[in-house]
């Protein structure tokens, strides 16, 4: 069972929201809104600073200073970040299951394997509110790239009422912690992306086992690289769950990503593919899995 209430969730969430009263006519703005459109991610945030400073700029550095500067920086929180986020793939997946059943059908593939399942697979809920609480910088403050360029170190509160299985929609309100690392940074001739997580999340459906578990993303592109170079323009996410009872293995997954400069373009083609493993400790009667494999496609442009 779940230790939060959705009224005690939605004190966490709108608490910071109420600071905000006193800073609205301020000199000093201390926070900033901002989106992000993506056909796999999606989101609005709120950034909330805590100081009376403003973010600490760390200009053009190197990847290992990147990562030994967010650690050191990780001991006194200076911001929060309220986040509202939504999945559109998958969440066309749950539609297309729901409401168009026959070519739903009519996409498997055989091995139990179906095309809306592996082009939205990935992604355990349709959507999702957050709050990091923790630090963060930005590396040469580029204000035509909005929402890039930055860093963050801290801990994440998410919460959901909806679980996603085989692209089916199931009543479930959990709860996720997670303390992690994520950044990107872009530049005119490369990017970089990069996430270590390590959190727990707990579910209110009685057969979703809770799990604790471990994540590490990185992608990286660089345009003066030969787009077949798989070190220079390439990404890996590797993530194992496991049951916070028993530390069974629950679900693992590897993606592997392939980035592709669009000639005469600023736009990115990525694509995504990989295996999530599924194990029979994950889901128990009447959720239970059938298919421990799922094959991973994602196709997308990055901007």
């Amino acid at each position: 069972m779940l230790l939060f209430t959705k009224a005690s969730l939605y004190f966490v969430f709108v608490c910071p929201l109420v600071a905000l009263a006193g800073n609205v006519g301020n000199e000093f703005r201390r926070y900033s809104w901002e989106t992000e459109v993506d056909p796999y991610y999606s989101n609005l945030g709120l950034y909330i600073n805590l100081t009376d400073q403003p973010v600490p700029d760390r200009g053009d550095t190197s990847e290992r200073e990147i990562y030994q500067d967010l650690l050191l920086r990780s001991h006194k929180p200076r911001f929060i970040l309220l986040e509202a986020s939504i999945y559109p793939m998958p969440v066309l997946g749950a539609y297309i299951r729901e409401q168009h059943e026959n070519f739903y059908q009519d996409a498997e593939l055989g091995q139990k394997q179906n095309l809306v399942g592996i082009l939205t697979a990935g992604f355990e809920e349709p959507y999702a509110l957050s709050l990091f609480l923790g630090n963060m910088v930005t590396y040469g403050v580029d204000q035509s790239v909005e929402g890039k360029n930055k860093g963050f170190m801290g801990y994440l509160l998410s919460y959901g009422d909806k679980h996603l299985l085989n692209n089916e929609v199931i009543d479930d309100n959990w709860i996720e912690f997670e303390w992690k690392i994520k950044g990107n940074i872009v530049r005119a001739q490369r990017k970089l992306d990069w996430s270590f997580r390590l959190g727990a999340k707990w579910h209110d459906h009685q057969s979703i086992a809770d799990a604790i578990y471990f994540g590490i993303r990185r992608d990286q592109l660089n345009i003066n690289r030969a787009w077949l170079s798989f070190l220079d323009n390439s990404g890996v996410d590797v993530y194992f769950e496991f049951d916070q009872d028993t530390l069974d293995l629950t679900q693992q997954r590897l993606l592997v990503h392939k980035n592709i400069p669009l000639e005469g373009s600023k736009k990115i083609f990525t694509l995504s593919s990989g295996l999530i493993r599924t194990t029979d400790k994950r889901y128990l009667a009447p959720l239970q899995e059938n298919t421990d494999l799922q094959i991973v496609i994602i196709p997308s442009i990055k901007f």
